[in-house]
């Protein structure tokens, strides 16, 4: 196994129970810091972030609680228990709701300006991490508001960063 699988498997595992707190949390889709922690989960497991949820699915305590049935069991013939249906049901709304609130690929997400417009925007910014700040700023903000366009995107950061909005030199 090399390094990038071990790292794909160890970020997954530790996904999971953010998944399963955020599954059976009832969440506000409105609200700021929960659309960026549902994003940045996402962002964490890249392109298998479905198969984390399935999996956690899998591994849900509340299920092995349960007799085991078709879900358990691999018997795809048996239907299942209302129980289980609940909380399948609870982890297939989950994933709707990425889908509809355009969350579903977070991990494709870049940062609307380049570090130039940044510098352009925000010449009193020092070189160096706050500039990494900046840019994940941005991605935390189109998790937020997935339709946030480029001009929006820089005047919010105007607003974040307004100390660094004028040159030492300007008044």
């Amino acid at each position: 196994m090399n390094q990038q699988e071990k790292k794909t498997i160890l970020t997954c595992l530790a996904a999971s129970r953010t998944i399963a707190r955020l599954v059976s949390a009832p969440l506000d889709w409105n609200d700021r810091a929960q659309r960026i922690q549902v994003g940045q989960v996402i962002r964490s497991l890249g392109p298998w972030w479905e198969l984390a949820l399935l999996i956690q699915l899998a591994l849900d305590e509340r299920l092995r609680e349960l007799e085991p049935t078709s879900l358990l069991d691999g018997n795809h013939q048996t239907p299942l228990t209302d129980a289980e249906e609940t909380i399948a049901r609870e982890y297939l709304s989950f994933r709707e709701q990425i889908n509809t609130q355009g969350l579903d690929r977070a991990w494709e997400l870049r940062p609307l300006l380049d570090g130039h417009a940044v510098r352009r925007l925000l010449p009193a910014l020092p070189v160096g991490p706050l500039v990494g700040e900046v840019m994940e700023r941005q991605i935390q903000e189109q998790l937020a508001n997935p339709a946030l366009t480029d001009t929006e995107c820089a005047q919010r950061l105007q607003q974040l960063y307004a100390s660094y909005t004028k040159t030492h030199g300007a008044r």
